[in-house]
């Protein structure tokens, strides 16, 4: 017999009579399949440019991580994409907030949080497809800083790392966070 064959044999032999290691093997197998093969349906851009993704840096399903690459403006334009709006079925609330980087990680408190002024209206939410200017915001959504009162408008600090987190809560919520650095 070959060498392939009597390996083949061998394993065949090892399963079998540990039959249910080799079933837990395989099953952590496809689940691992299963995560890289998931899709994110959020896509995002900042100032007009687009976050990349990068696959093995993904966290759990219903996350993504993402980075834009070049500077971001001050007060950054957001714009963002559903790729399959019937695969999160009614988005009844869209938050976009933006944390500053802080000792090696992320504050836990946001520098600014976007909402709309109306949040039991879901038409007044964040639309997809649309480009916000978070400069000088659009009437209707509410901006509030680090100690929760409202501001005019995002003003973020020059050379500073940080993250927005676009979070939609739908029928299968998603939620995309995107790593920056301001120019």
């Amino acid at each position: 017999m070959s060498r392939k064959v009597l390996l083949i044999v061998a394993i065949g032999t090892a399963c079998v009579s540990a039959g249910l290691a080799c079933q837990s093997t395989r099953a952590v197998g496809q689940r691992v399949g299963r995560f890289f093969e998931r899709e994110d349906y959020i896509r995002i851009t900042l100032d007009g440019r687009a976050a990349q993704q990068h696959v093995v840096k993904r966290i759990v399903p219903g996350w993504s991580q993402w980075r834009v690459n070049e500077p971001i403006s001050r007060g950054p334009t957001l714009f963002y994409q559903i790729t399959k709006p019937e695969r999160l079925g009614r988005i009844t609330y869209v938050r976009a907030a933006i944390y500053r980087a802080f000792d090696g990680a992320y504050s836990s408190q946001p520098d600014f949080v976007i909402v709309s002024r109306e949040p039991h209206d879901t038409a007044s939410h964040l639309k997809p497809n649309t480009r916000y200017d978070l400069g000088t915001p659009t009437e209707g959504f509410r901006i509030s800083d680090v100690t929760g009162h409202e501001v005019p408008q995002v003003e973020l600090d020059p050379g500073t790392e940080y993250q927005l987190i676009l979070t939609l809560k739908a029928d299968k919520s998603q939620t995309a966070i995107v790593y920056f650095t301001t120019g």
